[in-house]
């Protein structure tokens, strides 16, 4: 009895670290892929009172509108679901989670003021 306990606790242990030390994408194989922003816009709502209209071009580079002036002075980067963007050498940062055409997160500047936005693709 106690050599098959130790059998079935050896066996969990050794199917824990092989699911560890399996890529993410391979834990969740089962989760929709989501797809690049690359070429896409979307309109920005901030909890601080502002919208925008965000683009994101194939180089890295954000583009975005205030409603007033376009800027080119900001980056963005894609990691599965989840999107970082900066404005104006990290002047302003952003960050949140994609979901189909939706996506929210997290926003704070240097000042520091910290908000929240939602975006819904064009």
């Amino acid at each position: 009895m106690m050599i098959y306990v130790k059998s079935i606790a050896i066996t969990a242990l050794l199917a824990l670290a092989a699911g560890l030390s399996m890529p993410a994408f391979a834990q969740n194989s089962s989760l929709p892929a989501v797809p690049s922003l690359v070429g896409t816009s979307w309109n920005v709502a901030e909890t601080d009172g502002d919208n925008d209209v965000f683009t994101f071009m194939a180089d890295g580079s954000l583009h975005y509108w205030d409603g007033k002036n376009n800027y080119t002075n900001a980056t963005w980067k894609q990691e599965g679901d989840s999107i970082y963007i900066e404005m104006n050498n990290k002047y302003c940062e952003y960050q949140g989670r994609i979901s189909g055409t939706h996506m929210e997160g997290k926003a704070w500047n240097v000042k520091p003021k910290n908000w929240t936005w939602v975006a819904d693709q064009r």
